[in-house]
């Protein structure tokens, strides 16, 4: 038994600045691959980072926001939640 998969393409226009048009049909050209599908797997990309999985949703915010809090004392993530259990935790 053969099964086969048929993905139904749609056609769509696209207002965008001429320069960006040029400089993307030269990229493909490099790339040696179409617009078309320059496009496509830009789109692609981008739609698997919105995906239901909660990881991929919010990777791009935390690598984002990596290393933006820093601790003034220069202590790491671990030693200030190390100290934080200690106090919630020793009835102090």
């Amino acid at each position: 038994m053969i099964v086969q998969l048929i993905l139904m393409k749609t056609n769509l226009t696209l207002s965008i600045e001429d320069q960006i048009i040029n400089s993307a049909n030269e990229y493909a050209k490099i790339q040696g691959v179409s617009l078309s599908s320059s496009v496509e797997d830009y789109l692609r990309s981008i739609t698997k980072e919105t995906s239901n999985d909660k990881e991929s949703q919010f990777h791009h915010l935390v690598e984002e926001l990596s290393g933006s809090i820093n601790d003034p004392k220069g202590k790491s993530y671990h030693e200030v939640l190390r100290e934080v259990r200690v106090e919630n935790y020793s009835g102090q």
